[in-house]
């Protein structure tokens, strides 16, 4: 078996200290807050859906 070079060892220790700096909470936070404005978004397709489909009023 073979052992990783030095470059690499060095490689995978700098990604790992990426990933541990990254906040996890905040990462969820942003998640939730993109569902949020999903949802919002649809809410506002069928509302503007809605208002196409009622008949205009004539002047």
């Amino acid at each position: 078996m073979r052992l990783p070079s030095p470059q690499v060892e060095n490689d995978i220790e700098t990604l790992r200290e990426e990933i541990e700096g990254h906040d996890t909470a905040e990462l969820a936070r942003k998640r939730s807050r993109m569902r949020e404005l999903g949802r919002e978004e649809g809410r506002i397709d069928v509302s503007l859906n809605q208002q196409k489909d009622k008949p205009q009023n004539q002047i």
